[in-house]
């Protein structure tokens, strides 16, 4: 259904511009805005799905290299800024953190659970990132002061397709697969995921990585 939806959309407004939209230019804007939106979600999607299928197929190689954890939070902060004013974003490190893994995936990592926490916590909650060195390994922390999640469904969130709100998915965005990319990206450096949430209060999920992946 996450193809047969917008493709199904789609039709529905091409049939609304061959009947209407010739003749009245605001149902051909909203027609074409409409088409838009769906075929961006339509491409976001696939793109998840490609990845996600390299992935079970061996094909999504990791391309590792040395880089400042620091730089790479401060960057993904700047740009999660510019895409909400609405919430109180921090970001800061105990410490100068070095680490070698493939750069793209942690932004990638960390782009996708800083956008799930957006998309759930309300106007003027809290989102931070963290980041520390432990023994063996360095622990970046997203934590957010959203709706939480149900105890007994925080274990399904990096399934495939899971979404703990499905009456509020559409409103919410996204198709369910950002947090099985994350959870792809996590298993292949060696790495665990843990996460725990509480209804009302909030959500943190901890990306931990070995020191030498």
């Amino acid at each position: 259904h996450e193809l047969r939806t917008p493709i199904s959309v789609i039709q529905g407004y091409i049939g609304l511009i061959d009947r209407w939209g010739k003749e009245d230019r605001s149902v051909l804007q909203e027609s074409i805005d409409a088409i838009k939106n769906e075929t961006s979600e339509m491409t976001e999607l696939i793109e998840k799905l490609l990845f996600l299928a390299r992935g079970d197929s061996g094909n999504q190689k990791l391309q590792k290299v040395e880089f400042s954890l620091n730089e790479l939070m401060e960057e993904v902060y700047k740009e999660s800024r510019l895409i909400s004013q609405i919430h109180e974003l921090h970001c800061e490190a105990a410490e100068e953190i070095s680490l070698t893994a493939d750069r793209k995936m942690i932004k990638q990592v960390l782009r996708a659970l800083i956008d799930n926490s957006l998309k759930f916590t309300p106007p003027g909650g809290e989102i931070t990132v963290h980041a520390e060195r432990a023994k063996d390994t360095v622990n970046i922390v997203v934590e957010d002061t959203g709706i939480g999640i149900p105890e007994d469904e925080v274990n399904n969130i990096f399934n495939r397709f899971y979404r703990v709100d499905k009456a509020r998915s559409k409103e919410s965005g996204g198709c369910g697969l950002g947090l099985s990319i994350v959870k792809w990206i996590a298993d292949a450096h060696g790495g665990t995921l843990p996460a725990e949430s509480t209804v009302g209060k909030g959500t943190v999920i901890t990306i931990m990585l070995p020191l030498d992946t």
